[in-house]
């Protein structure tokens, strides 16, 4: 009987003690221990006593809020981004395909140690899910951005410093204009944002990389491609409001494409033939009215030319307002 218990309870059971204490004692095997010296009776090393240690503080904590020591200040987030590749530009679906790699860095107080302490160490990496990550999405997305190349990894230095990539297939909505088509000029955005916390309590800066300028991002695309990038920006608006909370300024950064269409391809399907059509048309007019091939050649040039009219259907946008009506 189970001490405390009363006669014929559930303590009074024969056995129940011994499974009670057993079941206490595997909990107690499973209870995460992030400040243990020793794992299977061998000495940890350094990095694990060390990513431990860490790990403890955010236990007294709460990985949702960000890692300040003073609340009142705002946490500097900075970002950099890459376009890797311009896969696909849909204009009937307006849709946008493109592979991006984006890094983040920022300073988690509750992160920093002591070198000498740790074998020297001064730098690690601890799962993003164990510590505090940036709540920055992509606003404009038409479905669920898929991880090209996932990284759960953080690196993070003594000084606190963290640093994260993410690289990740994205479909974005982009407005296609198709006034003229095929030659046309176009411009798409990836709009990101961080609309959990407002512009007084994450402050982000976007930092440019090597070579480009303030302005601009990295951007690729190759020239067999059918879209050119021509020029890439990004603007920081730090004054945007959401429809259920007017009175907080969040903070979006849009970073706008400029694209050229590589319209070689299309010249050669659609002008061409186009050409090729009229001068027969043409040929069938010395063709005597009372021949049989003249009519076999008019509903000949009649059908291709309805075939041309669906492939240009297939890339024009529906919906949208015909060039004559520009």
């Amino acid at each position: 009987m189970i001490p405390g218990s009363h006669p014929g309870g559930p303590g009074s059971i024969p056995g129940l003690g011994t499974v009670v204490v057993k079941y206490i004692h595997r909990l107690g095997q499973r209870t995460k221990c992030h400040s243990c010296s020793r794992l299977n009776g061998y000495e940890l090393s350094a990095e694990h006593k060390l990513i431990g240690d860490l790990l403890n503080e955010y236990d007294r904590g709460h990985r949702s809020a960000r890692p300040l020591r003073d609340s009142t200040h705002a946490l500097q987030l900075n970002m950099t981004l890459f376009l890797l590749r311009l896969i696909d530009l849909d204009p009937k679906e307006e849709v946008m395909t493109s592979i991006v790699e984006v890094h983040y860095s920022w300073i988690d107080e509750f992160l920093t140690w002591n070198k000498t302490n740790y074998d020297n160490l001064d730098m690690i990496s601890i799962n993003i899910h164990e510590i505090w990550k940036p709540s920055v999405i992509v606003t404009n997305l038409v479905e669920p951005n898929k991880n090209f190349y996932p990284i759960d990894q953080a690196i993070v230095h003594s000084s606190g410093k963290v640093f994260l990539e993410q690289i990740e297939i994205l479909k974005t909505f982009c407005e296609v204009d198709i006034t003229y088509f095929p030659f046309e000029y176009e411009t798409c955005e990836l709009i990101y944002g961080n609309l959990v916390h407002d512009s007084d309590a994450v402050h982000i800066n976007y930092v440019p990389y090597r070579n480009d300028s303030y302005e601009g991002f990295h951007g690729f695309s190759d020239k067999e491609d059918e879209w050119q990038i021509l020029e890439t920006k990004h603007t920081i608006y730090r004054n945007y409001s959401k429809a259920t909370n007017l009175n907080k300024h969040f903070t979006v950064m849009i970073f706008s494409i400029s694209l050229k269409r590589n319209a070689v391809f299309l010249v050669i399907v659609l002008f061409l033939p186009c050409f090729l059509l009229i001068f027969l048309n043409l040929l069938s007019t010395f063709i005597p009215p009372n021949s049989t091939e003249k009519v076999n050649l008019a509903l000949s040039v009649f059908l291709s030319y309805f075939v041309l009219l669906l492939i240009v259907m297939d890339h024009i946008p529906l919906g949208r307002r015909v060039p004559a009506e520009s």
